[in-house]
């Protein structure tokens, strides 16, 4: 039988979807087993899953070096759905799996909705492959596991779900969603309107906003108070220092939404000025046509809640083409540009309509040519290979590490010792560690280069984490307890091992000094006492 193109172009996108999940899948099993993941991303989600089957809900003892619910840091329960995959076998590559296999299915109900607004079936494609490489949703794709990523199928699949008015498939979207992440409740909000504004349906519109409007104000005033140990969403307060990035705003949603409202211009000249969030809204808008989305505002207002928590945000990453913070925000731009590309053929000739065609493909692979290198080349946070492989070293390691033993865990090797219930990020916690695990060797061998990847990975100086374990080594409470370089692993409880000579150790890490042209004067034995 002869395919038709609508035919040929959904078989493409399905050919076109399986290599792009099966690449970023591999691209994602390489970044965790050559210790490029992160402990506090995918070892916080790691230990929190695995904690569900072994006496505790949600368990983090990560990022603020004590026990919480992680429920009083964000609201994730879609993480339950791991639970019986953790059973089977507990693996932190379940979710580099779910990641990839999310972010690959988006491209589906975009394509969906395309033609659902009258667009070739090619045309439908050329959308949904814009998803797939917008360098957006490429840095997230690599990225580690977020929760927030199993979210972007399901919100292009709502929107589909609301230009196509069925109501009760859109409201077990709005459920999912729900479930997701704390900021969605602002989303479905937006749907709500959206939904009146297409469909003119008063009473389910009011439905959805009081859904959202209920399910935001009980996540701020109840569930966040109660959960997290400041009282307050934790990136409200100013009580923890990694992690604030709205307390500018006010320590609790209604100081913040007071505050928004009664000072909008100062709000307004912080954010787009000083935070430098135009440059995040070019490259958001600019590969679309600039002013398409913007005329697909009906559409466009669905993205409010993640536009807001980026751009009034302290941390610059998630304004970064390099980050994952945007992943679902992409989606709503696709479709509203949709939606404004369509108003324009209405009052261009079809000469006209072509050229602003050809304009869109021009920005959007200008874009894509100018941030690729950023995300997957040298200057990149880490290099990638196709190709990954398990250090065979890591399954001996674990044979030396009694499971109930405290570890304090240098960052980038953490998310592979993380099922366990007390695990800290090295240098924190070391006077309480057990053990203190450590792998010795140059990130991608361009330090110099590239500082900022090693502090990305180590979350530390160069010169800070080679003094560090100078002192460890100088301590008489620590003890070298296994060293094949490049791990080592201290001890206090256990005897060290007469075999290895804290020397040369010494000397391994003296080469370090050189190639990274360390100050040796800057960090000195004396500030032993700082590591706490």
């Amino acid at each position: 039988m002869t395919l038709t193109k609508s035919h040929l172009a959904y078989k493409s996108l399905w050919a076109i979807c399986t290599g792009y999940f099966l690449t970023i899948l591999l691209l994602g099993l390489d970044r965790h087993w050559s210790f490029k993941t992160s402990i506090y991303d995918t070892g916080v989600f790691d230990q929190a899953i695995w904690s569900c089957l072994n006496g505790k809900v949600l368990l983090n003892t990560i990022n603020l070096s004590e026990p919480i619910n992680w429920l009083g840091l964000h609201f994730h329960p879609i993480l339950f759905l791991f639970v019986p995959l953790y059973k089977l076998s507990a693996s932190p590559e379940w979710l580099i799996l779910a990641q990839s296999l999310f972010i690959a299915l988006t491209a589906f109900p975009i394509y969906k909705t395309a033609l659902k607004l009258n667009y070739s079936a090619w045309h439908g494609l050329l959308w949904a492959i814009s998803f797939l490489l917008n360098p957006f949703v490429l840095s997230a794709a690599i990225w580690d596991f977020h929760p927030v990523s199993m979210a972007a199928p399901v919100i292009s699949l709502s929107i589909y779900y609301l230009i196509s008015n069925k109501f009760d498939k859109l409201l077990l979207c709005i459920i999912y969603l729900l479930l997701c992440q704390e900021q969605f409740g602002i989303l479905v909000i937006g749907i709500g309107i959206s939904f009146y504004i297409i469909n003119k349906e008063l009473k389910k519109s009011l439905l959805i906003i009081f859904i959202g409007a209920s399910y935001t104000i009980l996540l701020f005033m109840y569930v966040f108070p109660v959960l997290s140990p400041t009282g307050t969403h934790l990136m409200m307060s100013s009580e923890v220092k990694n992690l604030i990035r709205y307390n500018w705003l006010g320590s609790s949603l209604p100081s913040v939404i007071y505050n928004i409202l009664a000072n909008p211009l100062k709000i307004l000249k912080i954010s787009l000025i000083d935070l430098e969030g135009y440059k995040y809204i070019l490259f958001l808008l600019v590969p679309y046509g600039s002013v398409l989305p913007i005329l697909g505002i009906e559409i466009l207002l669905i993205g409010t809640a993640d536009f807001a928590a980026n751009i009034l945000s302290l941390e610059d990453l998630q304004r970064s083409v390099t980050g994952y913070y945007s992943i679902t925000l992409i989606p709503v731009i696709i479709i509203s540009a949709m939606v404004g590309l369509n108003r324009i053929k209405k009052t261009t000739s079809r000469k006209q309509f072509k050229r602003i065609n050809l304009l869109i493909l021009v920005s959007f692979t200008s874009l894509f040519i100018i941030c690729v290198p950023h995300i997957f080349g040298k200057d990149s946070f880490w290099l990638l290979s196709p190709f990954p492989t398990k250090d065979p070293s890591l399954a001996e390691i674990h044979t030396h590490i009694p499971a109930d033993a405290i570890l304090s865990v240098q960052a980038n090797i953490g998310a592979h010792f993380s099922q366990r219930y007390s695990i800290y990020t090295y240098p924190n916690k070391v006077s309480e560690a057990d053990f203190i695990i450590l792998k010795l060797e140059n990130i991608d061998g361009n330090l110099e280069s590239n500082k900022l990847r090693f502090i990305n990975n180590m979350m530390l100086e160069p010169d800070g984490y080679l003094a560090s374990i100078k002192c460890l080594l100088a301590s008489k409470e620590y003890s070298i307890y296994f060293f094949k370089a490049p791990w080592l692993i201290f001890s206090k409880n256990h005897n060290q091992n007469p075999k290895i000579n804290p020397e040369t150790v010494t000397v391994f890490l003296n080469t370090f000094e050189s190639q990274w042209n360390v100050d040796k004067t800057k960090h000195n034995l004396n500030q032993c006492s700082e590591i706490k």
